[in-house]
């Protein structure tokens, strides 16, 4: 296996999460000050409100157009306008108004925009010659605010006072710029978006690798792709592995040899029993078939328990009424209940054997069997029901541990060398799936079975 530092070496531009995180940060919010900055630079300034003095001298007169009266407010008001600004323009948009109308220009007001206070009413100013700038998000107050109104003194000493209509938040220019920003806050999280992406696939990638290798340990291993972090960790991962690869295989040497060097003495004594007496000789040579068997069923299960048999899609229905058709032949009491089939990925030899093993049990100790299959949640669910007395609360987990036997089955015609529920356990979880026990209400034992679906049919369940 290759060590971490050369695979680091094979991929000398995939840089370190960190890096990439700060440089999505640095990206992003370069990209959003360019993007403020050119909306600024290139936005024309807000213009000045523009008033024509024709449409205000036709609504003060009382013949304007409904389209003309659309855009202001007319009131009436029993004190002259004040206004703490006059400047040009108002002066130039008041005579023209009055010239219109052919009234004195003491008669009109006009006003373009309000004054801060402390200015005079009229033509002098005592503050700043200068109107207040417009702001970016006008305030609706007394100061400093567009707020044109043009008034014509009556008869009766009131003034008639047209204002234009003041109820938009924002002016026109404030909502293009706010358009701006949101365009561009649309375009920075899609870059986000990417670049998080893009950071995360080689996670994603190495989390479902890892649990592929967690159903099955002799799944090819992890491809060394992605930051420096990642093929790291995947490095480590497929050393791991090699590892309990090497482990498992050494330990299954190891019984292997103990069972073989087993038989040798055992056959020596057969041997020397010859000349036992019969009674002596009955019995000794039962108790060496027991442990003969006891060698053999050890080994068996040591290679159920490690064997990497060729996966394939398989379906879990015509496989389990097959074992139902082949234990009915025998005279068993074995029914598969109608439902939906199950397709996953696995060793079809394993997977026989541990349904197989549970339809034995339940024959055996249940005196019949009653299967039916389930899908949920991304699983399959194979559930073996039988009519026998059960098994105490701590034996439900016992029963998996290997060479447990509970009380009914400490005799040799129904009793084994208690690693069929072992067996049964061990390649449950070499397919990634799990095998429990639980007693039924009515009185019986229930083995229910979960394996995960093949990754099509997973898919297609959750939709």
């Amino acid at each position: 296996m290759m060590n971490p530092d050369k695979a680091a070496a094979l991929q000398p531009r995939a840089l370190p999460i960190f890096a990439q995180v700060i440089g999505l940060l640095t990206t992003v919010l370069a990209l959003a000050i360019l993007i403020s900055v050119i909306v600024v630079l290139s936005s024309p300034a807000p213009p000045k409100a523009h008033h024509s003095p024709g449409p205000i001298a036709a609504i003060l007169s009382g013949s304007a157009t409904a389209s003309e009266r659309a855009e202001f407010t007319l009131g009436r008001m029993t004190d002259a306008p004040r206004d703490s600004v006059v400047d040009p323009e108002e002066r130039e948009l008041r005579d023209a108004i009055a010239k219109l109308m052919q009234v004195p220009t003491e008669d009109v007001r006009a006003v373009l925009r309000s004054g801060p206070p402390g200015q005079a009413q009229g033509g002098a100013k005592v503050g700043a010659s200068r109107p207040p700038p417009r702001r970016i998000i006008p305030f609706r107050g007394p100061a400093g605010t567009e707020q044109f109104s043009a008034s014509l003194r009556q008869q009766d000493g009131t003034w008639l006072t047209v204002r234009a209509h003041d109820d938009l938040l924002l002016d026109p220019w404030q909502r293009r710029a706010l358009l701006w920003f949101l365009g561009t806050a649309v375009v920075v999280a899609l870059l986000g978006y990417g670049f998080a992406k893009r950071i995360a696939a080689p996670i994603v990638h190495f989390s479902a690798a890892a649990e592929r290798l967690g159903r099955d340990p002799n799944a090819p291993g992890l491809e060394l792709e992605g930051p420096a972090e990642i093929v790291a960790a995947a490095n480590a991962l497929n050393e791991m592995q090699e590892r309990l690869r090497r482990y498992v295989d050494d330990r299954t040497a190891m019984i292997a040899a103990i069972a073989h060097d087993l038989r040798t003495p055992l056959t020596r004594l057969r041997f020397r029993l010859e000349a036992a007496p019969e009674p002596m000789r009955a019995k000794a040579v039962a108790d060496i078939e027991e442990m003969e068997a006891m060698v053999g069923a050890t080994l068996d299960f040591v290679r159920d328990a490690t064997r990497a048999g060729a996966r394939h899609r398989l379906e879990l229905r015509s496989l389990l009424e097959s074992i139902a058709d082949n234990m009915a032949d025998t005279g068993h009491d074995v029914i598969v209940e109608p439902g939906p089939g199950a397709i996953v990925v696995g060793d079809p030899v394993a997977l026989r054997r541990l349904f197989a093993n549970l339809l034995d049990n339940a024959v055996r100790y249940g005196d019949r069997a009653r299967v039916s299959i389930a899908v949920s949640e991304g699983e399959a669910i194979v559930t073996v029901d039988d009519d026998g007395p059960g098994l105490q609360g701590a034996e439900l987990e016992q029963a998996f541990e290997p060479f447990y036997r509970s009380e009914r089955s400490r005799n040799r015609e129904t009793g084994g060398a208690g690693l069929g529920l072992a067996v049964v356990r061990s390649i449950a979880h070499l397919h990634g799936g799990q095998v429990d026990l639980a007693n039924l209400p009515a009185g019986g034992l229930r083995a229910t079975t979960r394996l995960p679906l093949s990754s099509a049919d997973k898919a297609s369940s959750s939709a």
